[in-house]
Formats: C-alpha cells, structure tokens, sequence
C-alpha cells in the first residue's frame, strides 16, 4: 500500500475493537474478514456451550454463502447448508426444550 492511501477506520466503543481496511475493501471482503472471527469462535467453543450449534452452523452457512457470492451454488452446497440448517434447528429445539 502506497503512502498517503486513504483507510476506512471503524472504532467499537462497546467492544474496544477497530477495524482498519484499505480502499479496496468491498462489503464482501470485510463480511469474510468478520466471518473469520465467528468461526474461530465457534471452532474454540466447547461443543457442551448451549449456542455452539446454532453458531457453528450459521457460520458454515454464511461462509458457504460469501463463498458462492458471484456465482450460482451446487446442489452439493445446496445439500451442505441444508443439513447446516437442520443441526440448527436441532440446536434451536434442543436449547427452547431442553
């Protein structure tokens, strides 16, 4: 990056977190970046944290999604999130029923 290139900067007070991203940056890009974070998460939570499903797999959903974003998805992929959205349903009931 050349000197003197404009930086998009975005502070969270709440959370004491900026973000600092280049010119180029689309909304696709940085929703990748982002989603990068959501599954270290949800790869480092412990499968007995009540949420862990629904994160996880919304996750791998989002990602399968950012993934495919200009393209059209397979009906493989179409299949992964599919299953994706029933462990989260499962997770839902699990979570609201005990």
């Amino acid at each position: 990056m050349e000197r003197g290139t404009p930086l998009k900067v975005r502070y969270d007070a709440e959370h004491d977190i900026v973000c600092v991203t280049g010119p180029e940056a689309t909304p696709r890009a940085r929703a990748v970046s982002g989603l990068e974070d959501v599954a270290e998460l949800a790869q480092s939570t412990a499968e007995h944290h009540p949420y862990w499903g629904l994160l996880y797999h919304s996750s791998e959903v989002a990602g399968a999604v950012l993934d495919r974003w200009d393209g059209t998805i397979s009906d493989e992929q179409a299949n992964d999130i599919r299953w994706s959205l029933r462990e989260m349903k499962s997770a839902l009931d699990h979570m609201t029923h005990g």
